[in-house]
């Protein structure tokens, strides 16, 4: 469902009527889960934006115009349980336009052991998304995944071999 924080979110990036607005989900959501956020997405950027969806596994062969997004939104939805590669990132930085803003909720290892299977830390993080050409980058405090979205996270990678990307 359409929570609280995607709520905060976006009215954070001040997303607003007419944006166009690329929301990437994962296998690990519900077509309902990912059904409601669209709908709650389009009732804020209204009947002159868009909101298009790629799925996480489909989005390096995705027909996606440069410079066509405002936003983009990559694993916010709960659980958010993939990490991306360094080709999702370019795709990502070319179909935003110009001033457009990549919001992004990634698995990090935040120690040395990983809570789950996360394959890099904040730092790898932030220079991968520098390659792909993001400049603007800030990180939030990383914050350990508990309770059921750390048990989604943990079955979805483990019906995967343990694989966050697959």
């Amino acid at each position: 469902t359409w929570s609280d924080t995607m709520g905060l979110l976006f009215d954070s990036l001040d997303v607003k009527d007419g944006n166009r607005v690329l929301l990437v989900g994962n296998a690990a959501l519900s077509a309902s889960t990912i059904e409601q956020n669209v709908t709650a997405i389009r009732q804020v950027v209204g009947d002159q934006g868009t909101v298009a969806l790629e799925q996480h596994d489909r989005l390096l062969s995705a027909s996606l115009n440069a410079s066509s997004y405002n936003v983009a939104v990559a694993g916010v939805l709960a659980p958010g349980v993939v990490s991306h590669s360094d080709e999702h990132f370019v795709k990502v930085a070319t179909c935003l336009r110009p001033g457009g803003t990549f919001v992004l909720r990634e698995p990090v290892l935040v120690s040395s052991k990983p809570l789950l299977t996360p394959q890099r830390g904040v730092e790898e993080l932030r220079m991968a998304l520098l390659l792909a050409g993001f400049v603007d980058i800030t990180v939030r405090d990383p914050t350990p995944a508990a309770g059921e979205e750390l048990e989604r996270a943990q079955e979805f990678w483990a019906a995967r071999g343990g694989v966050p990307d697959a």
